[in-house]
């Protein structure tokens, strides 16, 4: 993985100069290859079934493989054909004509038509989050200028954003214009946080093109952001050198990195600071009092444009579904002892040679995926080699 990054003074500004980072984005086609390769390599026929013994059509049990570009998940349920909920969730988005990729009209929380308050990022989204990160086709970001554009608001920000509703507006109007401008559509994965203020602010990954509408790119984007949300007297003074390239930014509101090379760590760049820890920058998390109100709230933390899932199921047996989750268990744990093995680098620890007792005696945290009898997923660099190991572990012998 390379990149440089150059500038050439134009003007008052030196335009940086990007060569995209080498990038490991799977798309919808490796991934189905990848299922029948799998399949194959288990002596599976395509579309093959199999039900648990004893049980009865109308109520089977079933496992799956299920393989994604950056996530690799075993699953387990029963199939009732009269009432498949995962059938009917999935048809939602057709039945009501609504895109899963735009703004929700409720709040995240809702439960059962039922409104409650939001006031945190919750855990069960954090995990959504970091799952459908890895889940996502990339390819249209392949060859591109990758950058992390944030946009945020001035002092009197309630003013521009009374509610979470009215800041995804702006936010969509600062899309709309984006792509009438580019012609394009506009792929991009978001995520909301707040400052120590309470003000949001939005963190956008998207392709950054070095001319927008014939200007700067950068500066394209931080005046159009100030026009959508209009700001007045000295505020928009104020977002206008936040938002506008200058000499100590160049590149203005996008800061281009060459960190996201592949689904797991575009899904780690983004949720850095999830984890609910003593981080400093945890308050990013806490909605202001201003939108904890019923109907105020910001809806959803995260969310993506125009990008498309990328997942390929294969059914394996029950006997190949627990062989299968016993090694992603092991893996999940020996990924756990090397992170804790980091930190006890990082802190410098000197003892006695990490030999196999030692390892046994580390702190290792407990996860909770693949525990009890069902089945769990796991966030990786490459997960469609990991699913052609995986099902090679636990395929036949050759003879």
């Amino acid at each position: 993985m390379t990149k440089t990054l150059t500038g050439t003074r134009t003007g008052t500004t030196a335009l940086p100069q990007v060569v995209p980072a080498r990038t490991f984005f799977p798309g919808a086609e490796a991934v189905d290859m990848a299922a029948d390769a799998v399949a194959d390599l288990l002596g599976h026929e395509p579309g093959e079934t199999f039900g648990r013994r004893g049980a009865v059509s109308a109520d089977r049990k079933t496992y799956a493989l299920r393989l994604a570009p950056g996530v690799l998940a075993l699953t387990s349920g029963t199939i009732r054909p009269d009432k498949d909920r995962a059938d009917w969730i999935d048809r939602l988005p057709v039945l009501f004509g609504v895109e899963e990729t735009e703004w929700p009209g409720l709040d995240e929380s809702d439960q059962e038509g039922k409104r409650r308050a939001i006031t945190e990022w919750s855990r069960a989204s954090r995990a959504r989050f970091h799952r459908r990160m890895g889940e996502l086709d990339y390819t249209p970001w392949q060859g591109k200028r990758l950058a992390m554009v944030t946009l945020t608001l001035p002092a009197h920000w309630q003013r521009i954003a009374p509610t979470g509703a009215d800041f995804k507006a702006r936010v969509d109007a600062l899309r709309h214009r984006w792509e009438a401008a580019i012609g394009t559509p506009l792929y991009a994965v978001w995520k909301l946080e707040f400052q120590a203020r309470g003000a949001p602010h939005l963190h956008m990954l998207c392709d950054v093109p070095e001319v927008i509408a014939g200007e700067y790119g950068p500066t394209w984007i931080g005046r159009t952001w100030v026009e959508v949300c209009d700001p007045q007297g000295a505020d928009r003074e104020r977002m206008m050198r936040a938002h506008l390239p200058s000499h100590k930014r160049p590149a203005g509101v996008c800061d281009f990195s060459a960190r996201v090379t592949d689904p797991k760590r575009l899904a780690v760049y983004f949720g850095k600071h999830a984890a609910k820890t003593q981080d400093s920058k945890e308050y990013q998390h806490i909605v202001p009092a201003e939108w904890q109100a019923p109907g105020a709230g910001p809806g959803r933390f995260w969310g993506y444009w125009r990008l498309q899932r990328a997942v390929a199921s294969v059914e394996v047996t029950q006997d190949e579904f627990y062989r299968m989750r016993r090694i992603m268990r092991h893996v999940e744990k020996a990924r756990a002892a090397r992170h804790a093995l980091g930190l006890r680098a990082a802190a410098r620890i000197k003892g006695e040679a990490l030999r196999r007792e030692s390892l046994e005696r580390l702190q290792v945290r407990k996860t909770r995926r693949y525990a009890g009898f069902g089945g769990g997923w796991t966030l990786t660099n490459d997960a469609l080699i990991l699913a052609f190991d995986l099902a090679r572990a636990v395929s036949p012998p050759l003879c």
